[in-house]
């Protein structure tokens, strides 16, 4: 459920804009709407960990209105590279309030973050602890990305790793493991195969005289794209007995769709209805680029309430095949003219220059000028 997507006088309204009024193609975010999911999904965690520290997923939508309304909320975050360091600093956010989080690292990307005053590592490699004993001016902290799964990690650490490495470096102190499921994960049975893991490891550790304070356990809890009525703060009530055995250590978790996807939407315009066929004054090239990557179907409503609901398929304006926001979806009964409203937009909004015409600018009640964004008050 959006709290902020309501009709009002059979028009849908987000956060109190009316979305028929717009021109468009246009991203709509809701500040109310981040601060609400963002409360309602640390809520949770708070109920389902005893002791824990959520950084939200800076990589998941890093626009400016976002980092300030969760700058004000008190978040921390995880940063997966030097840009997205640099851009968080700008923002006025300490480094303290960060992790970093980079599959991989060069010399350069660990004397910068050092440089920078950044001290809370997740790592997965031998090679990069030798780049921060020969940079680092003070000891930094570091979770171990552990292969909890044969092969699911190019870089990660084995057991026999750690029991080396956690003695051998003076500058680089591990704290704690750290382990990642895949996206938008509804499988119970997968968190509970990963934490018995996780733990047997890290009781084989501790026996050797290797503290471990924190368990990274990222993410990956899903978004409801598909009227499954299965959503992450669901799935964390299932497994709420699980994560329990965690009470030990501090969880760590990093968040990204689940805190940030409600509090947008994207608004396009029917340009031709032929049958069932619809095709929009946007594209996903120029919109919503994952969904021909990660084959995420946003939810669609009409802007327009109508009760009849017919299946369409949906279309771009780009000259390409893969041009599909999706087939076969019931949704109002659309005509020329109408505007389609997607939502849950608010997850990796990555855009190409390509089907430029059209390009999408948002609307925003965000108080103050976003950086590199054409900004519509």
């Amino acid at each position: 459920m959006i709290e902020e997507l309501t009709y009002i006088d059979k028009k849908l309204h987000f956060s109190g804009v009316d979305l028929n009024a717009l021109e468009t193609p246009k991203f709509v975010f809701s500040k109310k709407q981040l601060q609400l999911s963002y409360k309602k999904v640390t809520a949770k965690f708070d109920e389902i960990f005893e002791k824990n520290k959520v950084y939200y997923s800076l990589k998941t939508n890093k626009y400016p209105f976002v980092i300030e309304t969760l700058k004000g909320l008190g978040a921390n975050f995880v940063i997966s590279s030097v840009n997205e360091a640099k851009l968080i600093i700008s923002h006025g956010v300490s480094p303290e309030r960060c992790l970093v989080n980079q599959p991989l690292y060069t010399e350069k990307d660990i004397r910068t973050y050092l440089e920078m005053g950044f001290g809370f590592f997740a790592l997965g490699h031998e090679k990069f602890l030798g780049f921060i004993e020969k940079h680092a001016k003070k000891k930094v902290c570091f979770v171990a990305d552990i292969d909890l799964v044969v092969k699911e990690h190019t870089f990660s650490f084995q057991k026999e790793d750690l029991l080396r490495v956690a003695k051998k470096y003076s500058k680089a102190e591990l704290v704690g493991i750290a382990f990642y499921v895949k996206t938008q994960n509804t499988e119970v049975f997968i968190w509970q195969s990963y934490i018995a893991k996780a733990l047997k490891l890290i009781k084989e550790l501790e026996s050797a005289g290797i503290k471990i304070e924190f368990v990274n356990i990222g993410s990956g809890f899903p978004v409801e794209y598909n009227k499954s009525g299965l959503d992450g703060l669901l799935v964390l009530d299932r497994v709420k007995n699980t994560f329990a055995s965690l009470s030990d250590y501090t969880v760590i978790l990093e968040p990204g769709r689940i805190i940030v996807a409600s509090c947008v939407v994207l608004v396009a315009s029917v340009m031709l209805v032929k049958g069932k066929d619809v095709w929009l004054n946007t594209s996903v090239y120029n919109s919503y680029l994952d969904t021909p990557i990660s084959k995420i179907k946003l939810p669609c409503m009409n802007a327009v309430e109508r009760k009849k609901e017919l299946e369409y398929n949906v279309y771009g304006n780009s000259p390409c095949t893969l041009d599909v926001y999706f087939k076969d979806k019931p949704i109002g009964e659309v005509k020329e003219g109408d505007k389609l409203v997607f939502y849950n937009a608010g997850a990796y909004i990555f855009m190409i220059d390509f089907a430029s015409n059209n390009m999408v600018s948002f609307y925003n009640e965000f108080d103050g000028t976003a950086k590199n964004t054409k900004v519509i008050k």
